[in-house]
């Protein structure tokens, strides 16, 4: 359940929104297979680098949205990833402590009276790409280009358009959340 904004300090939590997708190409089993795109299901382990805890989270849906609340100044890495598909058997694929670049960092702002401002801080799209036979990578994509336009005044002149879709997919499925009046902030792995 998503929490409102709070106006004192210490409560004050910064909303870590993502999407996850898997990309499995070239996984051979007898009665199963994870080949395809897949968005919902994956598990993502988060680890607080500050704290040594970690949160297991969990995509959801067509869009892999997934969400958690982010501590002022922490650092975060991606520890694990995980997906597994059931049917007649079984198949699975993981990564564990492979993405050393994942790490990010949780930037706060402070206003004049010290309290640390609400933000909503995107970490995009992750696109998990998982090959059975040449291994797996990591890939973090943040903007879509939604048009490209010509200038009114010079004609030579053209105007690219983006958009961070993991804001938009949050703002259509949680219309009266709180967290849609926050600062959009995008976060990048370091």
């Amino acid at each position: 359940m998503l929490i409102g904004i709070s106006t004192r300090t210490r409560n004050t939590q910064l909303l870590v929104v993502g999407q996850a997708r898997l990309e499995a190409s070239n996984f051979v089993n007898r009665d199963m297979s994870i080949n395809g795109i897949h968005t919902n299901g994956i598990q993502l382990t988060i680890k607080n680098m500050n704290t040594g805890s970690a949160e297991v989270l969990q995509s959801s849906g067509e869009s892999g949205l997934f969400y958690f609340k982010g501590t002022p100044g922490h650092r975060y890495q991606i520890k694990r990833i995980f997906f597994e598909e059931y049917g007649t058997g079984y198949a699975r694929s993981f990564l564990d402590e492979a993405f050393e670049k994942s790490q990010f960092d949780v930037p706060f702002l402070v206003d004049a009276e010290g309290n640390v401002t609400p933000r909503f801080l995107s970490l995009g799209t992750l696109i998990w790409k998982a090959d059975g036979l040449n291994g797996s990578k990591l890939i973090q994509k943040h903007s879509l280009l939604v048009w490209e336009e010509d200038s009114s005044t010079d004609p030579t002149d053209k105007r690219r358009r983006t958009s961070d879709e993991t804001q938009s997919v949050f703002s259509a499925k949680f219309p009266s959340s709180l967290w849609n009046q926050t600062n959009w902030v995008q976060i990048t792995f370091n």
